[in-house]
C-alpha cells in the first residue's frame, strides 16, 4: 500500500508540504493581529522570517517575473502524459496564487436592495401604518353603507371614496419614498467606485518603486508609509522614523499609538498614520 505522504496533489490547493506555495498560511497569520501578540511575532522570525515565508523580500519587495515555463514537449505520448498529469505545485511568484491563497484586498460589496425592498420598509412606517388602517376602516364603512344601509334610497354610493383616497396617497408616499432610496443607492455605489478608483499606494516591486491601486496589493508587498496616510492594508512595520497611528477608527480610543520594529509593529487596515514615515510589510491581502 502506497504511503499517503508520497502522493501528489493535483488540484488547486496544493496540499504537499514540499510544494506548498507558502510557508506560512492566513490562519498562520490571523493571530498575529488579533490579539496583537509580539511573542508570536518574534518566534516567526519578525519582519524577515514574515517576508521569507511569504516569498516577499524587505528591500526588493515582490518579484512580479513568474518562474519560466517549460517547453511544450514534441512527443505525442509526452504531451498526453502531461495532460493527464499537470503539475501540482502552484509559482509563489504569481500574483494571483496569493489572492488565490490569502484573499484580494477589497472590502465585499454591500447587498443590493431592489425597489420594492425599499418600499416594504417605506411601509413599515408607523404614520403610513395608521393611514392604511383608517383606510380600511373607511372602506369598510362605505362598502357596508351601500350594501346594508335601509331604506335603500340612503345609500351613500360614494361611501368608500374617502378609503380609497386615503390608499393613493398612501401609494404616492411609497413609490416618491422607494424611488428616491433607490437612485440615493445607485449614486452612492457609483461614487464609492469612483472613490475606490483613485485610492493608490506606492509599493516596491521588482526593486522599484511603483503606484498600484489599493485593491491590487497583495500579501507579502512593502508599501511606503508617511504622516496622512490610510493604511490600506493589515501588516507589520519593517522600518520606520517616529511612526506613530491613530486606531480610534477601530478601537474607538482617540489615543496615537507609537510603532516600532519590536515591541509593537503591528499596522492595521484604514488606521491613519499621523506621524513619520516608513515601511510596512503587508501580511494579509483579505
Amino acid at each position: 500500500m502506497p504511503d499517503p505522504a508520497d502522493q501528489t496533489t493535483t488540484g488547486p490547493d496544493c496540499l504537499r508540504l514540499d510544494c506548498a506555495p507558502f510557508s506560512l498560511g492566513p490562519e498562520d497569520l490571523y493571530p498575529l493581529l488579533d490579539p496583537k501578540d509580539p511573542a508570536l511575532y518574534a518566534s516567526l522570525g519578525a519582519s524577515a522570517g514574515l517576508a521569507a515565508a511569504l516569498r516577499s523580500d524587505l528591500d526588493q519587495g515582490l518579484s512580479t517575473l513568474s518562474s519560466a515555463a517549460p517547453a511544450p514537449p514534441t512527443d505525442l505520448g509526452a504531451a498526453e502524459k502531461a495532460a493527464a498529469h499537470p503539475p501540482a505545485c502552484r509559482d509563489p511568484l504569481d500574483i494571483d496564487v496569493r489572492r488565490e491563497v490569502f484573499g484580494t484586498n477589497q472590502l465585499p460589496e454591500p447587498v443590493t436592495k431592489s425597489f420594492w425592498s425599499f418600499a416594504i420598509d417605506a411601509l413599515k412606517d408607523k404614520t403610513l401604518i395608521v393611514l392604511c388602517i383608517a383606510a380600511a376602516v373607511e372602506v369598510a364603512f362605505g362598502v357596508y353603507e351601500y350594501k346594508f344601509e335601509n331604506p335603500p334610497e340612503k345609500r351613500d354610493s360614494v361611501g368608500i371614496v374617502d378609503g380609497a383616497a386615503i390608499v393613493v396617497a398612501v401609494l404616492v408616499i411609497v413609490i416618491v419614498a422607494s424611488a428616491n432610496d433607490y437612485r440615493k443607492q445607485g449614486q452612492f455605489r457609483a461614487l464609492n467606485s469612483y472613490s475606490k478608483s483613485l485610492s493608490h499606494a506606492e509599493v516596491i516591486r521588482d526593486g522599484l518603486l511603483t503606484e498600484i491601486p489599493i485593491s491590487a496589493i497583495v500579501a507579502g508587498d512593502v508599501v511606503l508609509i508617511t504622516a496622512g496616510d490610510v493604511l490600506p492594508a493589515d501588516g507589520v512595520l519593517i522600518s520606520g522614523f517616529n511612526i506613530t497611528t491613530d486606531e480610534s477608527s477601530l478601537t474607538g480610543e482617540s489615543l496615537v499609538i507609537h510603532k516600532d520594529a519590536v515591541h509593537d509593529p503591528f499596522l492595521l487596515s484604514s488606521t491613519k498614520v499621523v506621524n513619520g514615515v516608513g515601511r510596512m510589510l503587508v501580511d494579509d491581502g483579505a
